[in-house]
């Protein structure tokens, strides 16, 4: 698994080589786990020395790339790393914890306290620059049109940080990059049943009929984590500016939902497996698509090819299929 999560040759020997520490909030999470995972490949027998994890709670985390890491908890003061040190901020209560918890207020409170431990942890550093990551739900705060009931709230908290971050990040003359992450694939997904694209993966491989209850056209375009996590640190390593560099995530290809259900039926070899969905109208598309620029500019400069759709989802399949032949063997 660690081998389809890897920095490019290129980027490793830059960060193998590099004086930085690096650390990493909201390190459980599916992107703080691949950045985790990303990091042990490229630092090798470094890592442990020059890796630093945050959660909610302390523990250790053990990566298929071989190291366990002790993960601390971000609201306690640790040692903080004195060598220019690259932060990667996840740490945030996602948009499914509005209804888990029942309270808009609770909800935003534990958003605001994550923040006020992470600028407090982050004012401690010899910070050399950040990655912050955000969310193309951020378009339903600022177009005042939220998707979801739960996605309003998410956006603003997310569109607030982005704005906080920046000028603490301006004001220490550091570069910030921000990519407003839209539909993610590959090793680490977690929630199976919140992404259309695990609940999917998982009732093919546990013999469930696909159930899609959209009857309207629903597009989506997805991005392989690994190729996020490539280009932000490769962006915030070239970057001489501390203006922040913002820009919506979106993949090679735009599918509709049913069109993914038998991609991924065809990956699995069940390319006859049961999608039960109601008649499907297009006039009203739900289309939660980033922009394509400045995406598109990043993608040429950096002469980058992102994975193709199909190899994306084989990726998550392999991941899931362990993960759930894990639980099968733990009873």
């Amino acid at each position: 698994m660690s081998q389809s999560l890897a920095f490019s040759p290129r980027l490793e020997e830059v960060l193998r080589q590099g004086d930085y520490t690096y650390v990493v909030t909201g390190a459980t999470g599916w992107i703080g786990c691949a950045t985790l995972e990303m990091l042990a490949l490229a630092l090798g027998e470094r890592f442990s020395v020059k890796v630093q994890a945050y959660g909610g709670r302390g523990g250790v985390l053990k990566l298929t790339a071989g190291p366990v890491i002790e993960i601390l908890p971000l609201a306690t003061p640790a040692p903080r790393p004195s060598k220019p040190t690259i932060l990667f901020h996840y740490a945030f209560l996602t948009k499914d914890k509005v209804v888990q918890l029942g309270d808009v207020h609770a909800y935003s409170k534990g958003n605001l306290e994550i923040r006020e431990h992470t600028l407090r942890l982050a004012s401690t550093m010899n910070l050399a620059g950040m990655v912050l990551a955000s969310s193309g739900a951020v378009y339903d705060h600022i177009g005042h049109k939220a998707r979801e009931a739960d996605a309003g709230i998410y956006g603003q908290l997310k569109f607030q940080d982005e704005e906080i971050f920046a000028d603490f990040c301006h004001r220490r003359g550091v570069p910030l990059i921000i990519p407003r992450i839209f539909n993610l694939s590959g090793p680490f997904i977690n929630k199976f049943t919140s992404y259309a694209l695990s609940s999917i993966i998982v009732d093919v491989l546990t013999g469930k009929a696909v159930k899609l209850t959209a009857a309207h056209a629903v597009y989506r375009s997805y991005v392989y984590v690994g190729d996020v996590i490539e280009l932000a640190v490769r962006q915030l390593l070239a970057s001489d500016s501390a203006k922040p560099v913002i820009y919506d995530t979106r993949g090679s290809d735009i599918v509709e939902i049913g069109d993914l259900a038998r991609i991924i039926c065809r990956v699995l070899a069940r390319p006859d497996f049961a999608i039960d969905r109601p008649p499907v109208s297009d006039s009203k598309a739900d289309n939660y698509l980033g922009s394509p620029q400045p995406w598109a500019d990043i993608l040429s400069r950096e002469n980058y090819n992102l994975l193709p759709l199909r190899q994306q989802i084989e990726y998550t399949v392999r991941y899931i299929n362990t993960c759930l032949a894990t639980k099968g063997a733990e009873g």
